[in-house]
């Protein structure tokens, strides 16, 4: 049996999140058309191994909740690292 490659758009599309498509499309297309010269190869798999990871990220069940965590952290340290410069300009 044959097995499918990870970076195939079809294999991306299939385990991306469908708010995802859209964009993932529109960049897919702007890069394949410079894969058809030779030199072009490079940009397409530059694109293709982030988007495979970006949808394997999103496959995982817990991934939103985690990254939404992450995102609440990151505001808060950013906000108290921000009120720690005002207080020592003061």
């Amino acid at each position: 049996m044959h097995e499918p490659d990870p970076d195939d758009p079809v294999e991306i599309l299939r385990i991306l999140p469908t708010q995802y498509h859209h964009q993932f499309q529109a960049e897919y297309y702007q890069v394949a058309e410079a894969a058809r010269q030779v030199g072009g190869y490079r940009q397409l798999h530059d694109l293709l191994r982030p988007w495979r990871l970006t949808a394997l990220a999103h496959s995982d069940p817990g991934f939103e909740e985690r990254l939404r965590q992450a995102i609440r952290a990151d505001s808060a340290d950013r906000a108290d690292r921000a009120r720690l410069a005002r207080a020592r300009m003061s």
